[in-house]
Protein backbone atom coordinates (compact mmCIF):
# COMPACT_ATOMS: atom_id res chain seq x y z
CA UNK A 1 0.00 0.00 0.00
CA UNK A 2 2.81 2.13 0.68
CA UNK A 3 4.06 1.33 -2.69
CA UNK A 4 0.78 2.30 -4.15
CA UNK A 5 0.88 5.44 -2.22
CA UNK A 6 4.36 6.25 -3.44
CA UNK A 7 3.40 5.35 -6.94
CA UNK A 8 0.38 7.58 -6.85
CA UNK A 9 2.40 10.28 -5.12
CA UNK A 10 5.06 9.85 -7.76
CA UNK A 11 2.44 10.09 -10.47
CA UNK A 12 0.99 13.16 -8.80
CA UNK A 13 4.43 14.61 -8.42
CA UNK A 14 5.22 13.87 -12.03
CA UNK A 15 1.90 15.44 -12.98
CA UNK A 16 2.68 18.51 -10.87
CA UNK A 17 6.14 18.73 -12.38
CA UNK A 18 4.61 18.32 -15.83
CA UNK A 19 2.04 21.01 -15.06
CA UNK A 20 4.77 23.28 -13.69
CA UNK A 21 6.85 22.60 -16.77
CA UNK A 22 3.87 23.36 -18.98
CA UNK A 23 3.08 26.57 -17.10
CA UNK A 24 6.73 27.56 -17.35
CA UNK A 25 6.69 26.83 -21.10
CA UNK A 26 3.52 28.92 -21.50
CA UNK A 27 5.13 31.70 -19.48
CA UNK A 28 8.27 31.54 -21.61
CA UNK A 29 6.18 31.47 -24.81
CA UNK A 30 4.37 34.62 -23.64
CA UNK A 31 7.68 36.32 -22.84
CA UNK A 32 9.00 35.24 -26.24
CA UNK A 33 5.89 36.62 -27.98
CA UNK A 34 6.26 39.88 -26.07
CA UNK A 35 9.95 40.13 -26.98
CA UNK A 36 9.25 39.32 -30.60
CA UNK A 37 6.45 41.89 -30.75
CA UNK A 38 8.67 44.46 -29.06
CA UNK A 39 11.44 43.78 -31.59
CA UNK A 40 8.99 44.05 -34.48
CA UNK A 41 7.61 47.32 -33.11
CA UNK A 42 11.14 48.65 -32.81
CA UNK A 43 11.90 47.47 -36.33
CA UNK A 44 8.66 49.00 -37.58
CA UNK A 45 9.41 52.15 -35.64
CA UNK A 46 12.88 52.33 -37.15
CA UNK A 47 11.45 51.52 -40.56
CA UNK A 48 8.69 54.09 -40.13
CA UNK A 49 11.32 56.70 -39.16
CA UNK A 50 13.26 55.83 -42.30
CA UNK A 51 10.11 56.08 -44.40
CA UNK A 52 9.25 59.41 -42.76
CA UNK A 53 12.73 60.74 -43.54
CA UNK A 54 12.35 59.55 -47.15
CA UNK A 55 8.98 61.29 -47.39
CA UNK A 56 10.54 64.52 -46.09
CA UNK A 57 13.30 64.28 -48.69
CA UNK A 58 10.78 63.68 -51.47
CA UNK A 59 8.63 66.53 -50.18
CA UNK A 60 11.58 68.91 -50.33
CA UNK A 61 12.28 67.88 -53.92
CA UNK A 62 8.64 68.39 -54.93
CA UNK A 63 8.53 71.74 -53.13
CA UNK A 64 11.70 72.95 -54.88
CA UNK A 65 10.40 71.80 -58.26
CA UNK A 66 7.00 73.38 -57.67
CA UNK A 67 8.43 76.69 -56.49
CA UNK A 68 10.71 76.72 -59.54
CA UNK A 69 7.71 76.18 -61.82
CA UNK A 70 5.75 78.87 -60.02
CA UNK A 71 8.62 81.33 -60.40
CA UNK A 72 8.88 80.56 -64.12
CA UNK A 73 5.12 80.98 -64.58
CA UNK A 74 5.19 84.26 -62.62
CA UNK A 75 8.03 85.61 -64.77
CA UNK A 76 6.24 84.60 -67.96
CA UNK A 77 3.06 86.26 -66.74
CA UNK A 78 4.90 89.45 -65.80
CA UNK A 79 6.60 89.55 -69.20
CA UNK A 80 3.29 89.04 -71.00
CA UNK A 81 1.60 91.76 -68.96
CA UNK A 82 4.51 94.16 -69.47
CA UNK A 83 4.41 93.51 -73.21
CA UNK A 84 0.66 94.23 -73.35
CA UNK A 85 1.07 97.41 -71.28
CA UNK A 86 3.87 98.59 -73.57
CA UNK A 87 1.70 97.94 -76.61
CA UNK A 88 -1.18 99.93 -75.09
CA UNK A 89 1.09 102.82 -74.11
CA UNK A 90 2.60 102.90 -77.58
CA UNK A 91 -0.85 102.79 -79.16
CA UNK A 92 -2.18 105.62 -76.95
CA UNK A 93 0.87 107.90 -76.97
CA UNK A 94 2.38 107.01 -80.31
CA UNK A 95 5.79 106.85 -78.60
CA UNK A 96 7.81 103.65 -78.63
CA UNK A 97 9.18 102.12 -75.46
CA UNK A 98 12.77 102.83 -76.46
CA UNK A 99 11.94 106.52 -76.87
CA UNK A 100 10.24 106.56 -73.45
CA UNK A 101 13.32 104.96 -71.88
CA UNK A 102 15.53 107.52 -73.59
CA UNK A 103 13.35 110.35 -72.28
CA UNK A 104 13.40 108.81 -68.82
CA UNK A 105 17.22 108.63 -68.88
CA UNK A 106 17.47 112.25 -70.01
CA UNK A 107 15.06 113.31 -67.29
CA UNK A 108 17.12 111.47 -64.67
CA UNK A 109 20.29 113.23 -65.85
CA UNK A 110 18.54 116.61 -65.74
CA UNK A 111 17.29 115.92 -62.23
CA UNK A 112 20.83 115.05 -61.16
CA UNK A 113 22.15 118.27 -62.70
CA UNK A 114 19.48 120.36 -60.99
CA UNK A 115 20.21 118.70 -57.66
CA UNK A 116 23.90 119.36 -58.22
CA UNK A 117 23.20 123.00 -58.93
CA UNK A 118 20.99 123.31 -55.88
CA UNK A 119 23.59 121.63 -53.69
CA UNK A 120 26.51 123.72 -54.99
CA UNK A 121 27.48 126.53 -52.61
CA UNK A 122 26.56 129.91 -53.96
CA UNK A 123 29.00 132.76 -53.20
CA UNK A 124 26.94 135.84 -53.85
CA UNK A 125 28.68 139.16 -53.74
CA UNK A 126 27.75 141.17 -50.70
CA UNK A 127 24.92 143.49 -51.48
CA UNK A 128 24.39 146.64 -49.51
CA UNK A 129 20.96 146.78 -48.11
CA UNK A 130 19.33 150.16 -48.18
CA UNK A 131 16.92 150.67 -45.39
CA UNK A 132 14.17 152.98 -46.35
CA UNK A 133 12.30 154.78 -43.59
CA UNK A 134 8.82 153.50 -43.15
CA UNK A 135 6.14 156.10 -43.86
CA UNK A 136 4.08 157.18 -40.91
CA UNK A 137 0.65 155.83 -41.15
CA UNK A 138 -1.94 158.58 -41.19
CA UNK A 139 -5.57 158.21 -40.74
CA UNK A 140 -7.32 158.79 -43.98
CA UNK A 141 -10.15 161.31 -44.10
CA UNK A 142 -13.50 159.67 -44.41
CA UNK A 143 -14.58 159.34 -47.95
CA UNK A 144 -17.71 161.24 -48.93
CA UNK A 145 -20.74 159.12 -49.54
CA UNK A 146 -21.19 158.34 -53.17
CA UNK A 147 -23.88 160.24 -54.95
CA UNK A 148 -26.72 158.23 -56.27
CA UNK A 149 -26.45 157.68 -59.95
CA UNK A 150 -28.99 159.54 -61.99
CA UNK A 151 -30.41 157.80 -64.91
CA UNK A 152 -30.46 159.77 -68.07
CA UNK A 153 -33.93 160.09 -69.38
CA UNK A 154 -34.19 160.06 -73.10
CA UNK A 155 -35.74 163.20 -74.46
CA UNK A 156 -38.55 162.63 -76.85
CA UNK A 157 -37.68 163.47 -80.37
CA UNK A 158 -39.51 166.52 -81.73
CA UNK A 159 -42.31 165.61 -83.91
CA UNK A 160 -41.79 166.36 -87.50
CA UNK A 161 -43.95 169.14 -88.83
CA UNK A 162 -46.15 168.15 -91.66
CA UNK A 163 -44.91 169.51 -94.87
CA UNK A 164 -47.53 171.49 -96.71
CA UNK A 165 -47.15 172.66 -100.15
CA UNK A 166 -47.70 176.23 -100.68
CA UNK A 167 -48.40 177.67 -104.01
CA UNK A 168 -46.04 180.28 -105.26
CA UNK A 169 -47.30 183.70 -104.67
CA UNK A 170 -47.98 185.88 -107.57
CA UNK A 171 -46.34 189.24 -107.60
CA UNK A 172 -48.86 191.88 -107.45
Amino acid sequence: MLRKFFRSANKNHDAVIAEDAMARKIWLAGLGAYAKGFDEVNQLSARSREMFAELITEGRKVEADTSERIDEARLQTQDAIQHKVNQRVERVTGIELSQLKSLDDKLARLEALVEGLNAAPVNPEPVEQVVEPKPVARKAAPKPAPKPAVKAVAKPKPKAKPVTQTAPKADA
